[in-house]
């Protein structure tokens, strides 16, 4: 019998592309790397995540690193208007039947909704795809605009954890927030 995780691989290899009204969920590519650079290097962007990339080298190596090289359920969030890459998001299985989904969006493009239709289009591959029976979400309390886009889509708060460790290493709250198959 197949391990559930490796199944979860063979979907995320038939499902690489996923489309909403406005946007294209897609591998990355190495001439992402411009828009990619864009987002990655803000600080406010990236003030609840790791340290903000100091020059295009750096994010090449990120790109490359993280998202290039395993590449199944990572997703480049590009915007079908513009052709542009203005985020990136990701599925990942932690345990049995759950996946955890994680996003990055670029701050031009925040308060537009399109939060929301990524992480739909997650959920709704997680649940019609994959068969999962949960997505969860880990969330620094200090994120409210992350936490608000979670509820917005349905996500309930199941846990907190007081002395967590965000990728900074420094020691934070962070909540965990869940959404279960219907």
């Amino acid at each position: 019998m197949m391990k559930w995780q490796d199944k979860v691989l063979i979907d995320f290899s038939k499902n690489r592309q996923l489309q909403t009204e406005r946007l294209q969920l897609r591998p990355m590519t190495i001439e992402d790397l411009t828009d990619y650079h864009e987002y990655t290097s803000d600080e406010e962007v990236l003030k609840f995540d790791y340290f903000p990339h100091k020059n295009l080298a750096e994010s090449e190596l990120s790109l490359v690193k993280w998202n290039l090289s395993q590449p199944l359920g990572r997703y480049g969030i590009e915007l079908l208007s513009e052709g542009k890459l203005i985020g990136n998001a990701s599925l990942r299985p932690t345990q049995e039947r759950v996946l955890e989904i994680g996003y990055t969006l670029n701050k031009d493009y925040w308060q537009q909704g399109l939060g929301t239709e990524v992480v739909c289009a997650l959920c709704q591959l997680a649940f019609d795809k994959i068969a999962a029976q949960a997505v969860q979400a880990t969330v620094i309390a200090d994120n409210h605009a992350s936490i608000a886009l979670l509820k917005k889509c349905g996500f309930q708060k199941i846990a907190q954890d007081d002395q967590a460790n965000n990728s900074r290493g420094e020691i934070c709250l962070t909540y965990t927030y869940e959404l279960k198959s219907h």
